[in-house]
């Protein structure tokens, strides 16, 4: 390929492979990469799902009074008690992080609690909530 030439269109014979090289353009030189070096530094969160998605870490358990940890996605809840109980929620550590409170019943309520919420929020049967850098923001409740 001749420097300066456009690459319109990818040949479709074969899939690309590691030592494929790429010309592109740096400080205004053209440099020769190969199509490993160009995709070694992205980070490692693209991710493709084409089936059933598995959660490694173990739901966490709180039975009536408790702090709703952030490192597990799922914490589960329940009630032996007919007070209403107060939750609170660890902060998030990054943001975009997702938490799932699920409610299995029992004859008490819930309420989550702390600075780090918008407001006390209700714990009916679900909450999904977002992290975003400083507050646990609601996203669907069910």
């Amino acid at each position: 390929m001749e420097l300066g030439t456009k690459v319109s269109e990818m040949d479709s014979a074969g899939a690309p492979a590691p030592a494929d090289q790429l010309y592109i353009i740096q400080a205004g030189e053209s440099v020769k990469i190969t199509l490993q070096s160009l995709l070694a530094n992205l980070p490692n969160t693209l991710v493709r799902f084409g089936g059933l998605i598995a959660l490694p870490t173990p739901a966490q358990t709180i039975a009536n009074l408790g702090t709703i940890n952030a490192a597990a996605l799922i914490t589960t809840y329940t009630s032996d008690n007919a007070l209403s109980n107060a939750l609170n929620i660890d902060n998030g550590t990054v943001q975009g992080q997702l938490k799932i409170v699920i409610n299995l019943g029992g004859s008490g309520t819930a309420h989550l609690q702390g600075s780090n919420l918008p407001s006390s929020l209700s714990l009916v049967t679900s909450l999904i909530l977002i992290w975003l850098g400083t507050k646990w923001i609601p996203i669907a409740t069910v």
